[in-house]
């Protein structure tokens, strides 16, 4: 799929009313179809800056720092401008992405739509696995379903 949306946000050329974050490593932006005033509509996404970073394929144990300062000012911005605390948010990854710059997933606990587990992979737990191994994405077989 296309980057070329997400690029235009990280390089300031375009839907930049979608940024509500970014420092010099990442950017957090709503997705599209939420709505701030509806809380049953929240879903925001943190994209690095880096582009090379396609998705957890690419992470190694050097990125555990950026992952870490994601989750953590994403989740300080979530807290003071939605109000949400921590336990009531998941974050995670989907691989495939269907958008090959990573991105974190930020959505309602008790709100998500249904999904097949076999394409989401917690954050803490990506950390923890590169930790475990720093290469541990490039090494193992991630098995993916395909849709019909």
């Amino acid at each position: 799929m296309n980057c070329k949306w997400i690029y235009d946000i990280i390089d300031k050329k375009s839907n930049v009313n979608k940024l509500l974050y970014e420092n010099n490593n990442f950017v957090l932006i709503m997705r599209k179809y939420m709505n701030p005033n509806k809380i049953s509509t929240f879903h925001l996404l943190a994209f690095p800056k880096d582009k090379t970073i396609k998705s957890i394929r690419d992470l190694t144990i050097d990125h555990i720092p950026l992952l870490r300062e994601m989750m953590k000012k994403s989740k300080e911005y979530i807290k003071n401008n939605f109000n949400l605390e921590n336990n009531k948010i998941v974050a995670n990854f989907h691989y495939p992405p269907t958008v090959f710059l990573l991105h974190i997933h930020f959505e309602l606990l008790n709100n998500r739509k249904v999904k097949k587990q076999a394409f989401e992979y917690s954050v803490n737990s990506v950390i923890e696995n590169l930790r475990l191994d720093p290469k541990f994405y490039k090494k193992i077989k991630i098995e993916t379903i395909k849709k019909i």
